[in-house]
């Protein structure tokens, strides 16, 4: 008799260990997926059947089917979206309507995020009509609320290796009254980004009351000798997403002052982040060499020399309060901030000069990049 409860009990053993292994597994999954929630709206209204996609920040591309797909909204367009803790591209998806979220990629810590709303737009707008003067590349017309859209920057990507930031491949010139623009380009894989600053700069993070707006039809695959037509909405840049701006990025925070030699506070300063793939401490630095950052910061003849690392307090996920010191730059750094500045209001118009010519896309091309 003792031997039959022994049999039984080996006989039941190996059912318990998988059971006790599939519930560890499932502990141990659940412990580490954060939780994404927000809401799906189109014209500040909640929308039902989306469904919110998310790609690791890694890829260079959206063709694929996205890692992560959240269950579709219901009638009060919210959303939860499990992911492991890292960096992630969301987009958005509905019945002709889609969506990408603005501050991409975002950060997602352990403990999830809240208030992600992503702002959805129409799919099916009308192409615009113009005769062109270009015959390959891609033409369109940008717009918000259905209005068309003036100095609006479209930029252009081959990837998402620039995760959709900066100057990209090229830049068409500004639309016209009617939202108009034009890109010279030859067969290929591309994605389009339109901004619009309301300090007319050309470069920098949007704040509220920026315009920005994506092809909803990203990437578009552009064959040899073809011309396309597409039409990107807008979509204004909230005043809260300012207000959550520490949640959405992450936990990590740098502040600092910029003071010159005399210890007097400096206007005018952008200080620019760096990642440092040489080091292996998990430290990074602000890298300023005094030419680069003259010629970036047009609106200063200041440039920052100096490289500060900053270590990240594990325990708060904060930096230390730092200061940097702005030197007056050397004449000649002077004169190319000058120089800077004057290619940066040239721009544009050398831009819609060259779209208009009528020179062949193998001598358009090269230009369109300078």
């Amino acid at each position: 008799m003792i031997k039959g409860v022994t049999m039984n009990k080996r006989i039941k053993s190996p059912s318990v260990c998988l059971l006790l292994t599939v519930a560890w597994l499932l502990l141990s999954t659940t412990a580490y997926a954060a939780t994404v929630k927000g809401k799906a709206t189109v014209n500040a209204e909640a929308q039902a059947g989306v469904e919110i996609l998310a790609y690791p920040a890694g890829v260079l591309t959206f063709e694929a089917p996205a890692a992560h797909i959240s269950a579709a909204t219901a009638n009060d367009g919210l959303f939860s979206l499990e992911l492991p803790e890292g960096q992630y591209y969301l987009l958005a998806r509905g019945e002709a309507l889609s969506a990408y979220y603005g501050r991409n990629p975002i950060t997602v810590p352990q403990k999830g995020l809240e208030n992600v709303n992503l702002l959805l737009t129409a799919d099916n707008l009308p192409e615009p009509q113009e005769a062109p003067a270009i015959e390959t590349g891609i033409v369109g017309s940008v717009s918000l609320g259905g209005r068309p859209v003036q100095n609006a920057i479209v930029t252009v990507y081959p990837d998402l290796s620039s995760q959709l930031k900066g100057m990209g491949l090229g830049m068409a010139a500004p639309t016209d009254q009617q939202g108009y623009f034009e890109l010279p380009l030859s067969s290929g894989t591309y994605y389009l980004v339109v901004r619009v600053r309301q300090s007319g700069q050309m470069v920098g993070p949007l704040q509220a009351g920026d315009l920005f707006g994506y092809l909803p039809g990203n990437p578009l695959v552009l064959p040899a000798e073809s011309l396309a037509r597409v039409h990107i909405p807008l979509i204004e840049v909230p005043a809260k997403a300012e207000r959550h701006a520490a949640s959405l990025f992450g936990n990590t925070l740098v502040t600092g002052r910029v003071l010159d030699l005399q210890g007097t506070p400096v206007a005018g300063i952008k200080v620019l982040l760096y990642d440092d793939p040489m080091s292996s401490t998990g430290h990074f630095s602000f890298h300023g060499k005094p030419a680069m950052m003259a010629v970036t910061n047009c609106l200063s003849p200041r440039a920052v020399t100096t490289t500060l690392p900053l270590a990240v307090n594990s325990a708060a996920h904060l930096l230390r309060e730092s200061s940097m010191v702005a030197t007056r730059a050397h004449p000649t750094i002077r004169l190319l901030s000058k120089l800077a500045r004057f290619w940066m209001a040239s721009r544009s118009l050398w831009m819609r000069c060259i779209n208009r010519s009528q020179l062949p896309l193998w001598v358009i091309e090269p230009l369109f990049r300078l």
